[in-house]
């Protein structure tokens, strides 16, 4: 029978408690939704309506063990509007959810559902896992949030996966995730603090299609349970479906037939003409004793950060450029080469009013843009899916890169960015959220490679929609400091991403550099020229070990940005030079292991730590302009765990730092301790 709202809590909660088909399961202490009416195509009013206000509630068990959660009314929306949220019982203690709604006569769109809702315990201490990057664990501060107030939130854009987590420290952690076709869909993901004592509230929400307007459902169902574990039992429970998808599948088929990549030791991710990104290759080479990867930036004619899609010709004579490329793949050096596969420059003139129209983003009637060269000046739009005018420069811009002789181009932004909604009315899709942008941006990669055969493809950080469409992915969040993601000393970034798919995904990269100085373009304006005036090697002496290591460890092929001849000629470098070779013969050594490998559970190592002062400073940072940060307590010696194809297991650790350090290593794999010199890295294999 169904209940009064009044009850909806407690009936759920001790209906579910019950041992139903012989597995122990619980309940979340409330369960809720919010959703968004509006009409995003126009700057409308909106309005948000939350379960509580709806006038009638009601909930009941089914025969099947089943949840069935009913809203009913709202005066802004409809008497009639109702909304459903089932949750059905798992065989491994979880509930798998799911939502649909009727009745919204209030002539505006559903712009966006958030479901479930979920209430949970915590305490102070707890700590939220959400899917930025790799995976960021954040501590939040409780004690100075007002109840209900919103602490995280988190998307469509940098998800490294579709999972959210809550670890509370004596008690068992809560696990939320989106599955089935999320991965198409614009999916964010919330922490609130909760309304009642010591409770939190997480949440996903999904941008929702207008053609949902009056009727219709989250597209994808997901599961919430409770667990006993951390950020790796968390990952674990993801991975467990996430390898059963077709696309884990294509993904490891396209590895193994892009064989050269797993020799690659070491990338360079320099910039600028033929004589200045490959001057120091032929050392690198010979000092690391493993084969090098460039990934070349800047080789345009047009000025970094400006005039995309248009890239052609180079900034050299074509003789010259294509003669560099055969000379660097003759001796081995995988050459892949940059564009921008997402936007287009406002500025330029060959880019006009009635493409920006056929092609751009668009939310209250206004194009999405941002500005990323503060020294151009020049705004950015970002492209929907459905654009086919961009679509098409860019295939053009990436087959004369082919021509050429490129082993492989980077096309920036698409796994990282192309999940977000469009709510432009000219494109021929829904207005809002669906899957239009995903599908669009998969189609034009899929035309690249039939266009190019045996031409690789690259692109920026991690990237379920895109699985088994990009041979590599550049990660950069090994370096979070520098990149100030989620630093404070409540935070960590974390190789959640690793955990679930590097077996299955090429990963390289690092912003580490070893001057900490930023590249310069000499097409930028002369005027705006950084002057250099402190040492910043001797002010940040371990940060880039600290990336490097880092990196390496999560088992990331190594990468120095803008590596310049004077950093492996003179000896202030020297330290971190050495580190960085030693790092790529280490890793090329162990590739059974760092490249081939699963991730396994990291265990505990005692260590003792340091204090490490960080820079942060990006590309665009004008002159003078410094930020830092510190890490108090880091500790000096880095690890991770490895089971390789044949089945051996081994566990990789790295010191940083520049003093001997002591170790000692549990985990359920692998027993070890020990002393680890300085800059050094170590394999212990189990026994």
């Amino acid at each position: 029978m169904p209940v009064t709202c009044r009850a909806v809590t407690s009936l759920a909660l001790a209906c579910t408690l019950a041992a139903l088909g012989g597995v122990q399961r619980e309940f979340p202490l409330g369960v809720s939704f919010r959703m968004t009416f509006g009409i995003a195509a126009e700057k409308s009013p909106r309005f948000t309506v939350r379960a509580e206000e709806m006038r009638d509630r009601s909930v009941e068990t089914n025969s099947a063990g089943a949840v069935v959660m009913r809203w009913c009314g709202h005066a802004k929306v409809s008497d009639s509007f109702s909304v459903t949220g089932v949750f059905s019982p798992r065989a491994d203690g979880g509930w798998t959810y799911s939502l649909s709604y009727d009745g919204n006569s209030s002539g505006l769109d559903v712009e966006d559902v958030q479901f479930p809702e979920i209430e949970v315990p915590r305490s102070d201490s707890s700590r939220f896992l959400y899917p930025r990057q790799t995976g960021l664990l954040e501590r939040p501060k409780w004690a100075a949030a007002k109840p209900g107030a919103r602490l995280v939130s988190f998307g469509p854009r940098f998800k490294g996966f579709h999972f959210v987590s809550l670890f509370t420290d004596g008690e068992a952690s809560w696990y939320l995730d989106t599955r089935g076709d999320s991965w198409r869909h614009p999916v964010s993901f919330a922490l609130y603090n909760g309304e009642r004592p010591s409770s939190a509230r997480i949440a996903a929400s999904c941008a929702m299609a207008a053609s949902s307007a009056q009727s219709g459902r989250l597209p994808y169902e997901g599961v919430v349970r409770r667990f006993d574990g951390g950020w790796y039992d968390a990952a674990r429970i993801y991975r467990e479906w996430a390898v059963c998808r077709p696309e884990y599948a294509k993904s490891v088929a396209l590895r193994k037939n892009t064989p050269r990549l797993r020799e690659i030791g070491l990338w360079l991710w320099n910039r600028g003409r033929s004589d200045a990104v490959t001057g120091v290759v032929d050392r690198v080479r010979s000092d690391s004793g493993v084969p090098v990867a460039l990934d070349w930036y800047w080789w345009h004619n047009n000025p970094y950060g400006a005039m995309a899609p248009y890239y052609w010709p180079p900034r050299e004579d074509l003789q010259t450029f294509s003669a560099t490329i055969r000379s660097l793949r003759e001796k081995g050096v995988y050459v892949q080469h940059y564009i921008n596969g997402m936007c287009c420059d406002m500025k330029d003139s060959r880019w006009t009013a009635a493409d920006l129209a056929e092609t751009a983003v668009k939310r209250n009637g206004e194009y999405f843009t941002s500005l990323f060269n503060r020294f151009i000046g020049h705004p950015s739009a970002w492209m929907c899916g459905a654009a086919p005018v961009f679509q098409g420069r860019v295939a053009d811009q990436t087959k004369q890169l082919a021509l050429a002789g490129s082993d492989s181009v980077y096309i920036d932004m698409i796994a990282n960015d192309a999940c977000y909604a469009c709510w432009s009315t000219s494109h021929g899709h829904p207005r809002g959220g669906g899957t239009h942008v995903v599908d669009g941006y998969k189609a034009m990669v899929a035309r690249i490679r039939r266009e190019n055969p045996g031409v690789h493809i690259s692109s920026e950080e991690e990237a379920e929609a895109f699985l088994g469409l990009f041979e590599s992915l550049i990660v950069l969040y090994g370096g979070y400091e520098r990149l100030a993601i989620g630093v404070g000393p409540d935070c960590e970034m974390l190789p959640v991403y690793m955990a679930i798919y590097h077996e299955a995904v090429t990963c390289f990269g690092n912003f580490a550099t070893l001057d900490n100085v930023p590249p310069w373009d000499e097409k930028w304006p002369e005027d705006q020229r950084r002057r250099e005036t402190r040492d910043l090697v001797a002010e940040f002496p371990d940060q880039f070990a600290v990336e490097v290591g880092r990196s390496a460890a999560w088992g990331l092929q190594p990468c120095a940005h803008s590596l310049l001849p004077k950093h492996a000629t003179e000896a202030k470098f020297a330290p971190d030079y050495r580190f960085l070779c030693d790092t790529a013969a280490f890793y090329h050594a162990n590739r059974e292991f760092l490249y081939d490998g699963e991730m396994l559970a990291p265990g505990r190592l005692t260590c003792e730590n340091a204090r490490v002062d960080f820079l942060q400073r990006g590309t665009y940072t004008k002159d003078g302009v410094y930020k830092t940060w510190t890490q108090e307590a880091l500790p000096t010696v880095f690890h991770s765990v490895w089971r390789a194809p044949d089945g051996r297991v081994g566990a990789v650790l790295v010191n940083w730092s520049r003093q001997e350090r002591k170790y000692d290593l549990e985990t359920p794999d692998v027993k070890a301790s020990g002393v680890i010199p300085p800059r050094s890295w170590r394999l212990v294999s189990r026994k």
